[in-house]
């Protein structure tokens, strides 16, 4: 009951911070009401995504589960299925005060379903179908005890246990038991969304915006709902197969880690129907938001192709260090698995600061063919440049000295190869950082809005070579987590808490 009540605590006092965040986007000051609307529909998908699929299944079925109480996996169950109900309701009480549902007459006929993605709402409803359909296969699952916990176990407890390991554990839970975990957790995730789409389509029309903007709203957090139930249903999903590993066998991971992959860019990717508006028609966008648009899509998508690229290197170099090492042994394996994977990681962030030169090139031929002008640039700021350097000093160090984190630990890849990968990045980012520089821009903007879009492309190329040069020697030597967390949170950090925005109007209002 003490682990409950502390649970129970730890979930109110997320719920109240993500009420107050919720708060504070939808009320935020001189910024019209249906772009804060837009925004906090925004937050209420990402925090609900993030609580949703952050739980780790494998607590049904792992050695830490067998000291835990049956209830205690219920809750863990009944999570990912209660924190999406718990953040979209919190979301529907915490809309912008001058958008509060009315009661209106309309003579327009209107459907219970007409703003429902169909398309994906089917999608979504294949994934539950597949997620129920593995419970059988998981339900097959004997239970497992290696042979130093089998001291002191009568024989009948564990003579039907299975002899396939699964992810090196010592012992895990029987399919009878984690089986009715699934199927609970599931029938909360689908409930969930149920209840909260239901409530999305009941909801009175919201004062002060048209109709037109109510039923796009509407679009656009179901759309949201049903892409986070579905990435949770994927990782239910994934959850089964891993378990179900000793009746399925070792293809179905395979197929379904490719499957997962494609899936979840489909749903990520996966836009509302209904685009919202941002103003009214008496506007256009004014040449900073279109070249911020630009860039901000440049980034969505050469980021996306990074995060897609870790996961594919991922695979490649354990596939390669399972085929080595029955024929050459774990170290020699290792060692080549290593060298793969700074190879081609090395070439993952050669390819992302070539593609991003790639844009700004294609901005550069637009340019042309107008009248272009002389490039306007200037520094970042310098304490900028310093942590740079560190950062990259640090992950160069770390790279050859691997035993200054890790007593006793070798390099596993050559140095000829690390210093190749380096100077190699160093080339491309200061060849990149110079065409930033000196390329035009086929925008109608002032010098302090061009100042900005190439302080921001080089700060990304910054990023990335930190980020990469920290990131190296974590997954290639010595596999340290403090490191490798660096390496991701400088991947992270968002331009503008560096590059200070220009102050001006990314609409530009026009007579009719």
């Amino acid at each position: 009951m003490e682990e409950i009540s502390a649970n129970a605590l730890s979930m109110a006092v997320v719920a109240t911070i993500i009420y107050l965040w919720l708060r504070s986007v939808a009320h935020r000051r001189g910024t019209q009401a249906l772009r804060r609307a837009q925004s906090h529909s925004f937050w209420c998908a990402l925090i609900a995504f993030f609580l949703s699929t952050s739980w780790d299944l494998a607590q049904f079925w792992s050695v830490p589960a067998q000291s835990q109480s049956m209830l205690t996996l219920v809750f863990i169950a009944l999570n990912a299925g209660g924190w999406l109900a718990a953040v979209y309701i919190i979301g529907l009480f915490t809309w912008p005060k001058e958008l509060q549902t009315v009661r209106v007459a309309s003579l327009e006929p209107r459907s219970l379903t007409t703003p429902f993605p169909r398309m994906l709402g089917a999608l979504v409803g294949i994934l539950a179908i597949a997620a129920s359909c593995l419970i059988w296969p998981v339900s097959k699952v004997a239970a497992y005890v290696s042979e130093s916990d089998r001291e002191g176990v009568p024989a009948q407890d564990y003579s039907n246990f299975s002899e396939v390991r699964w992810d090196g554990l010592d012992r895990w839970r029987p399919g009878t038991e984690v089986a009715p975990l699934f199927a609970l957790c599931i029938a909360g995730v689908l409930l969930a969304t149920a209840l909260i789409a239901f409530i999305i389509l009941k909801r009175r029309p919201l004062a002060g915006i048209s109709a037109d903007h109510n039923k796009q709203l509407r679009a656009v957090w179901l759309n949201r709902l049903l892409r986070n139930c579905g990435w949770v249903l994927i990782n239910i999903i994934g959850s089964e197969i891993s378990y179900a590993n000793p009746i399925l066998g070792t293809g179905w991971n395979t197929v379904s880690t490719f499957g997962f992959i494609a899936l979840g860019f489909v749903l990520f990717v996966w836009a509302p129907k209904f685009a919202v508006s941002n103003v009214g028609r008496n506007a256009k966008a004014s040449a900073l938001s279109r070249m911020r648009g630009h860039s901000n899509a440049v980034s969505y998508v050469l980021n996306s192709l990074m995060v897609l690229a870790a996961y594919a290197i991922w695979i490649a170099c354990s596939y390669r260090f399972e085929h080595l090492s029955e024929a050459f042994g774990p170290a020699r394996a290792q060692a080549a698995s290593n060298t793969l994977m700074l190879a081609l990681s090395g070439a993952a962030v050669a390819i992302y600061l070539v593609l991003s030169a790639g844009f700004a090139f294609y901005a550069h031929l637009r340019a042309k063919l107008g009248t272009p002008r002389e490039p306007i640039s200037e520094n970042l700021p310098v304490w900028v440049y310093s942590l740079a350097a560190l950062f990259i000093a640090s992950g160069i160090f770390m790279l050859y000295t691997p035993q200054t984190l890790t007593p006793g630990a070798e390099l596993a890849v050559s140095p000829w190869v690390s210093t190749g990968i380096v100077l190699g990045l160093l080339l491309i980012a200061a060849g990149y950082i110079w065409w930033t520089r000196h390329c035009s821009v086929p925008w109608q903007v002032t010098g302090e809005q061009e100042i900005w879009y190439r302080q921001v492309l080089e700060f990304r190329a910054l990023r990335i070579l930190c980020s990469a040069l920290f990131l190296l020697p974590g997954v290639a030597s010595f596999d340290e987590p403090m490191v490798i967390a660096i390496g991701v949170g400088l991947f992270c950090i968002p331009s503008l808490l560096v590059v200070k925005r220009p102050n001006a109007r990314l609409l530009t209002n026009v007579s009719a």
